[in-house]
């Protein structure tokens, strides 16, 4: 109880002056770039300045020059979309410029158990 009681009054006393105000007042710019996307998980910058990124129901999508392409990159089959579960991270190989391997964690069901798979 004592951790959790530390870590809801860590919570409560969160003062967003105390870090320095708003992403704005820091420089940033917030802009949306793609809508009506189905939980967005994970996101992986390729050497080219394009992102792919997961949805949790199995799609990888790819942003390039400004735009998210209309479809999917890769659709991973069979994806249980309970709780927690779904397509969720995803990482590029060291050697991606020569390879184009893209690696892909997601959850699948097993004699009603959960496990993750990579």
């Amino acid at each position: 109880m004592i951790s959790i009681f530390g870590l809801l009054t860590s919570a409560t006393l969160y003062d967003k002056t105390l870090v320095g105000g708003s992403p704005a007042d820091q420089g940033f710019i917030i802009d949306t770039l793609a809508r009506d996307l189905v939980v967005p998980w994970q996101i992986v910058f390729l050497p080219d300045n394009s992102m792919l990124f997961t949805e949790r129901p199995g799609r990888v999508r790819i942003y390039r020059d400004g735009k998210l392409l209309p479809k999917p990159a890769y659709l991973v089959p069979d994806i249980p979309l309970r709780n927690k579960s779904g397509l969720l991270g995803m990482c590029i190989h060291p050697d991606f410029t020569a390879n184009q391997f893209v690696y892909v964690a997601n959850n699948y069901i097993q004699i009603s158990l959960r496990w993750p798979r990579t």
